[in-house]
């Protein structure tokens, strides 16, 4: 009798975790939670072993972080760890700590996520057989974690150690290997280190176009990073050969496909501005404006916004006031109440003021402008152009401008 009772716990047990399993996959959080719960809570033989408890821990501990329930997730998996402390059981420990890592960043501890981290590494590299591509994740993570904190060599050395892992575990012209490599060659650019960001970017290029081909977006990333590289480094002629050379290969690649197109040229444009070639940033937005234009929306809104503050930049203020005119048309076909458009139309007066300073004019202002707002605007300096920033946050082949 209880070897059947035994049984039927167990059928019980394995059909509320694929339940919970199917909840999870749909969405529905809370009663992946509940059956979670309920195949932890019934004793069978299912869960006999401490790697399997852990596994549906896990699993329970994932539905808790999608309901923002990071105490009740960081306990799961605290609980988890502590069960599984045997030699043999490394390897889920391990995926416990990377787990509680991702919930405690999510939390806002960034300190404990950081110990997760370190705990994560040390426990897989202590395996018999350690998963080396599991290590070089958890050291990616680590670095961008120690870069996004300022601790900018640090971070590059998690970085080193994950190519080293990677190559070893894929080999050197793995498209694993690649990431890596871009991702090293992003941390000696932060830390200034240009000589060995070149070098990785163009590893990483090589590879990416091996394995991926040469039209490929993740080419065209590497040819971004290596372009901005050079710059910064002082070698703008070749900086902007590299980023003619990856425009011009997007051009072969696309086709018929424009949109991938007019991105990169917006977002080629960002970096030309960041350099002082605007006159070769006004040619490239106005290419992206002609695809843009045709797609309408936000996307067309923020191109000419980018193009007016170009042309007032440049010093051409009735240009820049009429552009302004037309992105304030698109944004309210767009969306008549975002936040947005009240930006655009308060850039619009402030370039009014600034014209007719130039002129001597009454500034072609809308009918309905509060005095106060008029008084803000004029006793206001040139203020930055916060598109800038936007434009050149990264120049990512698949940035998009929404």
């Amino acid at each position: 009798m209880r070897s059947l009772l035994g049984k039927f716990a167990g059928s019980r047990g394995l059909q509320t975790r694929k339940e919970g399993e199917t909840a999870l996959e749909a969405g529905d959080f809370a009663a992946a939670e509940s059956f979670f719960a309920q195949t932890l809570a019934n004793s069978n033989s299912i869960l006999d072993n401490a790697e399997r408890r852990s596994q549906v821990r896990l699993q329970l501990a994932e539905s808790q972080r999608k309901q923002a329930k990071f105490s009740e997730a960081e306990g799961t998996l605290r609980a988890a760890i502590a069960e599984v402390s045997s030699d043999r059981d490394r390897a889920i420990r391990a995926a416990c700590w990377l787990a509680l890592s991702d919930i405690l960043l999510e939390a806002g501890n960034s300190g404990a996520a950081e110990t997760a981290l370190q705990d994560a590494i040390a426990t897989e590299a202590g395996s018999r057989k350690p998963d080396l591509s599991r290590i070089a994740r958890s050291r990616q993570r680590l670095g961008a974690m120690l870069l996004r904190s300022g601790r900018t060599a640090q971070g590059v050395a998690e970085f080193e150690n994950a190519a080293k892992a990677l190559e070893q575990h894929y080999g050197a012209e793995h498209i694993e290997t690649a990431a890596v490599l871009a991702a090293l060659g992003a941390a000696y650019h932060a830390h200034n280190n240009h000589a060995e960001a070149q070098r990785c970017f163009n590893a990483a290029l090589a590879i990416h176009s091996k394995c991926c081909g040469r039209h490929s977006p993740e080419a065209m990333h590497d040819l971004f990073g290596l372009a901005a590289s050079l710059a910064q480094s002082g070698d703008l002629q070749r900086a902007t050969a590299e980023c003619e050379r990856a425009l011009s290969m997007r051009e072969q690649q696309v086709g018929g496909n424009f949109e991938d197109l007019a991105d990169m040229q917006f977002a080629l444009a960002g970096m030309y501005i960041d350099w002082g070639n605007l006159g070769r940033a006004r040619e490239l937005i106005l290419l992206a404006i002609g695809y843009f234009r045709r797609a309408g929306g936000k996307r067309f809104a923020n191109a000419l916004e980018a193009l007016a503050e170009l042309e007032a930049a440049c010093g051409n203020l009735d240009r820049a006031v009429k552009v302004m005119d037309q992105a304030i048309k698109a944004q309210e076909t767009e969306s008549p109440s975002s936040p947005e458009l009240v930006n655009y139309r308060q850039r619009r007066d402030d370039m009014a003021v600034r014209l007719q300073r130039m002129e001597g004019t009454p500034p072609d202002l809308p009918e309905v402008v509060a005095p106060s707002v008029i008084r803000e605007v004029e006793e206001r300096p040139k203020p930055p152009s916060d598109f800038l920033e936007r434009l050149v946050r990264g120049g990512r082949t698949n940035t998009r401008v929404s």
